[in-house]
């Protein structure tokens, strides 16, 4: 026959409960902060979305963007580049 005695489950001693409760509370509050943090970065896409598109309508409102050739630019490079060895030819000489 079997025994009628009651078992002691740890689960329900007031260690464990203090624990558990404690348990609980941090998961409430993380999932509190993550939707805290999902609503901001939310929010904040939706700003850049508005600020992007600003900008695009400005881009095409301006409509005057100077548009430079490689070649003008590698000249101009070129030409930089000619003005440093001059100075530095000139540097080493009045050494």
């Amino acid at each position: 026959m079997g025994s009628h005695q009651r078992q002691w489950d740890e689960n329900r001693s007031p260690q464990w409960k203090y624990l558990f409760q404690k348990d609980a509370l941090t998961k409430r509050k993380t999932r509190k902060e993550i939707e805290k943090e999902r609503k901001t970065t939310k929010e904040e896409q939706e700003e850049w979305k508005e600020v992007i598109k600003d900008k695009r309508l400005l881009n095409k409102k301006s409509g005057n963007i100077r548009k430079v050739s490689k070649e003008q630019l590698k000249a101009k490079r070129d030409a930089a580049n000619e003005k440093l060895k001059h100075l530095l030819q000139k540097n080493d000489e009045s050494r």
